[in-house]
Formats: structure tokens, C-alpha cells, sequence
């Protein structure tokens, strides 16, 4: 059952049931003040007649008395419009009179009322005892039923037409404000189809009310969310597919290098120059392979490895990165330049000469011969930036990302004649990680290329210096 229905039901009836019971309340309490009025009015008139009597008590003569009690009683049922005539006699004649059937006798000054039926009519009557007579009056009640039974029918059809007149207001009321609800069920569908894109109007206007409004927005942020995890799953699946292409690749071309010359070496009809030329090569490319594998296996070490940052001195890893940059200086004939300010960091320290050391054989590659790479340690504030700077070919702005991801080149011919395989940064990027950073590229094509990272800075100045 739709939540509008179900509002229109339930607010139908309670109101229904409100207005019944109200509309009864109201017409009962009308009906019982007219009731009251009557019975203060017949009451008046017993006590006129009571009044009456005990003035004529006194006057001997019989006959005057019957004829000024008879004079009375018609000037009271004349007063009374029309009503039944008041009764006064002995006990005789107020038992033939008598209606109310719970009553068969009364006590000098006892009053009693009652409503009894006379000629088929609901009447009032009032009885009374004064000394040896006997009153009663009556009140006609024609009027008070009347007059509720006419506000009953009234009512009734009142109730009939508000009904309808109510249903119709309350399906477009209900209608109205399940509306916004409806629309965000419709985009959580669609959404759990797989269309991530989809968005509801979260404006108070189009929400129409505070709860729902933080609905569609807790929908939009859902959607949102969930477009960039699906985003970012795709992108992950789209670089393992990478990954895997690009590892098959990279192992194919230098086994079947491999595979090649071995089978030249074992015909056995090659020269002892074209057999060491042979045999170097397949040395360099299993070299290259010893390499990637090494690298493998590395990124595999730290994604599942906990490594504890220690406190060490920048002087002792800088002094260890200067004597492993001249092997790169030797291999690329490149000079190398460091600065640094003394600090003392926090950080795992083989991984960090190992990111350093990758970084500058980056730069190598990327440098021509006689180029210049700078490496710097800047002491900002809490904090410690470590930068190695080249004058190489640079980086195409749009493939600085992807440079990070295993296996991707920017010059793949050139990268694989230097022995490269795309893994490097890739393995910096995750040492950066586990420092609790990140690399900071900044490269122009033809000018060169600034590689960063910053790690945090020890709390204390106790000397340790790592060796």
C-alpha cells in the first residue's frame, strides 16, 4: 500500500471519528440544555400552582376554592401553550393521574420528577404532595426531541457531504506532500539499476518539508558517493588490466629477446664475437628481468608490510645517498648536487635512500650527458621536503598522473634501452605512503622536472645518527 493511502486512511477516519463524536457531543449538550430549560420552566409552574394553593388554603368556601383552582389551572395550561392541563386533587384521583410507575406515593412536601409517555409523546411530569392534595404538572417535551431529531438529520447530511468533500481534499493533500518521496523512491531505483548520475531537486521548494529535504539530500550524497566509489573501482579495474598488459608485455619482449639468441648460441655456426655479443645481451635483458622481479616484488612487500617510522638524522641519509649517487653519476654521466638543512626526521630509513636513490636514477634517464641533477632538504616547520630537481626531456602535463602507475612510461623505447620497466615512481609513490605523503610532481617538456616529498620532522633534538 502506497504511504499516501495510507495517510489519506488514516486521517480520514481519525477526523471522521473526531467530527462524529464532536457532532454528537454538541447536539447531546444542546438537547440537554433545552431539557434543562424545560424542566426549570415546568418547575416554575409547579411552584406557582404550590404557591396558589397554599393562598386559597385559607377561604372557607368549598365551592369558591374548586372554581378559583379551576380558573387557575386554565390560565396555567393556557400559558403553558397548549400543554396538559396541571392536575390537583386528593390521593385517589393523583394515582389514577399518575404516570411514573417507580412512584406510588409521596410524602408530605416530597416533589418527584419524571419523563412519562402520553399520547404517544415523551412529557415531562413533576408531582408534588402539599398537605391532602396531590399536584402534578406537566411539560411537553415535543419540541426538545423535535428539535434534536432535526439536528441529527441536519448533521447527518452534513457528515455525508464533508465526507466526500474531505476525501477529495485529503488524496490531493496526501498526494501532494508523498509526492517529493515518490520522486526519490523513483531515483533510488534507478539508482540501484546502476545509474549513478541520477539526482533529486534537495531545494526546500521541491521537497516541501525540513525531513524530506534531508532526504534528497542524503540521497544525492549517497549517489555521489557511490558514482566515485563505482569510479574509482573502474579506474582501479581499468589499472590492473594495465598492470597485467603491460607486465606481459614487458616480460614477452625480453624472454623472446632471450629465447632468440639462446638458440642462435646453441646452433653453434656463430663467431666467438657475434657468440659474446649474443650471450651480453642475454644477460642485460635477464638482468632486466631480475630487476622487474625484484620490483614486483617489493610493491608486493609493502602493501602487506607494517613499517615503523624511527627518528633519524638527515645528515646520515643524505651522507649515504652521496656515495649511492655515484654509481648514477658514473652510469648516466650526470653531476649531482646536494644541499640540505640538519634536521632530524621521522622515517624508515632503507625505504627512504631507496625512494631517493630510484628518484635520482629517474633523473638520470631523463637527463642528457653532462646534465645536472640537484637534490635539496628544505626544514619548514614542522615538517621536511626533500626534492630532486633534473634538466631532462620533462613530462607531459596530462600523463604526470599516470606516471606513478607500474609499468607506464613516457618513452617507453627510450626507458627499455636504459633498462627501465615503469616500476620506479610506482615504488617511490608507495614509500611516500608509508611516510604519510605523497609525491609532488611538477615537470615542463624540455626544461626538466621537480620530484618531492615531505615527511615530518622528529619532536625532540637527541642526536642519532643512522650509519
Amino acid at each position: 500500500m502506497k504511504i499516501s493511502f495510507k495517510i489519506f486512511i488514516m486521517t480520514y477516519c481519525l477526523l471522521m471519528v473526531l467530527t462524529a463524536v464532536g457532532g454528537f457531543l454538541i447536539i447531546n449538550n444542546l438537547y440537554h440544555s433545552e431539557y434543562e430549560q424545560k424542566v426549570s420552566e415546568t418547575e416554575r409552574t409547579m411552584n406557582m400552582l404550590t404557591i396558589y394553593i397554599s393562598s386559597i388554603e385559607d377561604v372557607p368556601e368549598q365551592t369558591y376554592k374548586k372554581y378559583s383552582l379551576a380558573g387557575f389551572e386554565r390560565q396555567i395550561g393556557m400559558t403553558n401553550n397548549g400543554e396538559m392541563t396541571p392536575f390537583v386533587g386528593d390521593y385517589e384521583m393523583w394515582e389514577e393521574k399518575n404516570r411514573l410507575s417507580s412512584v406510588t406515593d409521596l410524602k408530605n412536601g416530597e416533589t418527584v420528577l419524571g419523563v412519562v409517555t402520553v399520547d404517544g409523546e415523551q412529557t415531562l411530569q413533576i408531582s408534588r404532595r402539599l398537605d391532602d392534595y396531590y399536584l402534578i404538572v406537566y411539560g411537553s417535551l415535543r419540541d426538545v426531541f423535535a428539535r434534536r431529531e432535526s439536528n441529527y438529520q441536519l448533521y447527518r447530511k452534513l457528515i455525508l457531504a464533508s465526507s466526500v468533500v474531505v476525501a477529495v481534499i485529503l488524496l490531493v493533500f496526501s498526494s501532494f506532500i508523498t509526492r517529493p518521496i515518490s520522486k526519490i523512491t523513483k531515483a533510488a531505483e534507478q539508482i540501484s539499476a546502476g545509474d549513478y548520475s541520477v539526482r533529486v531537486d534537495e531545494s526546500y521548494r521541491a521537497m516541501r518539508s525540513c525531513e524530506v529535504q534531508s532526504l534528497g539530500i542524503t540521497l544525492n550524497e549517497l549517489a555521489s558517493r557511490t558514482e566515485d566509489y563505482i569510479g574509482a573501482l573502474q579506474n582501479e579495474a581499468r589499472k590492473q588490466e594495465d598492470f597485467v598488459g603491460n607486465f606481459t608485455h614487458e616480460i614477452k619482449t625480453p624472454l623472446t629477446s632471450i629465447i632468440g639468441y639462446a638458440d642462435l648460441l646453441r646452433s653453434g655456426n656463430i663467431s666467438q664475437d657475434k657468440q659474446y655479443e649474443y650471450s651480453n645481451f642475454i644477460y642485460r635483458e635477464g638482468k632486466r628481468l631480475e630487476q622487474m622481479s625484484f620490483h614486483l616484488l617489493d610493491l608486493i612487500v609493502m602493501d602487506k608490510a607494517d613499517f615503523e617510522l624511527s627518528r633519524i638524522s638527515i645528515g646520515s641519509i643524505f651522507k649515504q645517498l652521496q656515495s649511492e649517487a655515484v654509481f648514477v653519476e658514473k652510469k648516466y654521466s650526470i653531476s649531482i648536487v646536494f644541499h640540505f638543512d640538519k634536521a632530524h626526521v621521522m622515517a624508515e630509513p632503507a625505504l627512504l635512500i631507496a625512494m631517493l636513490i630510484n628518484l635520482l636514477d629517474n633523473a638520470g634517464k631523463a637527463s642528457q650527458a653532462g646534465g645536472k641533477v640537484m637534490v635539496i632538504g628544505v626544514h619548514e616547520d614542522k615538517k621536511y621536503r626533500i626534492c630532486v630537481s633534473d634538466e631532462g626531456y620533462g613530462i607531459p602535463e596530462d600523463q604526470i598522473d599516470k606516471i606513478k602507475e607500474p609499468f607506464y612510461m613516457v618513452d617507453k623505447s627510450r626507458a627499455r634501452k636504459q633498462g627501465g620497466a615503469g616500476l620506479g615512481l610506482a615504488l617511490c609513490t608507495r614509500i611516500a605512503k608509508i611516510h604519510n605523503s605523497e609525491l609532488n610532481i611538477v615537470s615542463t617538456v624540455g626544461v626538466g622536472t621537480d620530484i618531492s616529498v615531505t615527511i615530518s620532522c622528529a619532536e625532540d633534538n637527541k642526536e642519532i645518527e643512522y650509519a
